[in-house]
């Protein structure tokens, strides 16, 4: 299948067997929750006008839940899951600069899939955005990381940050992590919002021993410079 380039217009698609390409029909897309016979919806484009917003956020969360259930009810895996989340929420929600997540192992948040710039690595708990909503487990939502203190400067372009943390079966698994290069991009909505996503990831997903899994290894010395403003 291939799938549409434009979500806002027609496009063509092939069954990948030989089969002729059809045209798929004009009107609702990705940006509407709407899908093509049940295939993997076309991915927004963060530079056409799909990506404006209607102005009521709560909407917008609401039809992401809806597309990310759609793309994960089929899928157990967890990383495969997160990678899908990431890109949706990078490419759905307007004004950011990353979204992604890191996953607890050894007592530390390890870097897992993510859009956006390289990041740390390793966040040790208690330190910056990220651990400190592992450590609270509670939502964190900072209007201006500059005034937020050990705030980790992974992305010099970061300027406000959400971080909802990840709990299954009443255990702490990892923390999803959204950065806007706006100050006060962030409030309630967004957090109930990505909340309710991480809320559907983890429902669909199979989460047992994924941080063992991931069998990370030991930071090397040539790690530890672009590592030490983690810890």
């Amino acid at each position: 299948m291939r799938l549409p380039s434009d979500c806002c217009g027609n496009a063509a698609e092939s069954n990948d067997r030989g089969g002729e390409e059809k045209a798929l029909p004009a009107g609702p897309s990705i940006c509407d929750a709407g899908y093509y016979e049940g295939t993997m919806p076309p991915m927004l484009n963060r530079n056409t006008a799909c990506q404006v917003t209607t102005g009521d956020k709560s909407a917008e969360y609401a039809a992401l839940g809806q597309e990310l259930a759609a793309v994960v009810a089929a899928e157990r895996d967890f990383l495969a899951n997160m990678a899908n989340c990431a890109a949706m929420i990078f490419l759905r929600i307007p004004q950011l600069n990353w979204a992604g997540f890191y996953l607890l192992k050894e007592n530390q948040l390890v870097l897992g899939p993510f859009q956006g710039k390289p990041a740390c690595v390793r966040i040790a708990l208690g330190r910056g955005v990220c651990g400190t909503a592992a450590r609270q487990r509670r939502t964190v939502v900072v209007g201006d990381v500059a005034q937020f203190p050990g705030h980790i400067a992974c992305d010099s372009a970061s300027k406000s940050e959400i971080v909802v943390p990840l709990i299954a079966q009443g255990e702490l698994v990892g923390v999803l992590d959204v950065d806007s290069p706006v100050i006060d991009r962030f409030d309630q909505t967004d957090a109930a919002g990505l909340e309710n996503v991480a809320a559907i990831l983890l429902r669909a997903s199979e989460v047992r021993n994924v941080v063992e899994k991931l069998a990370a290894p030991a930071p090397t010395p040539a790690d530890a410079a672009f590592e030490s403003d983690c810890r």
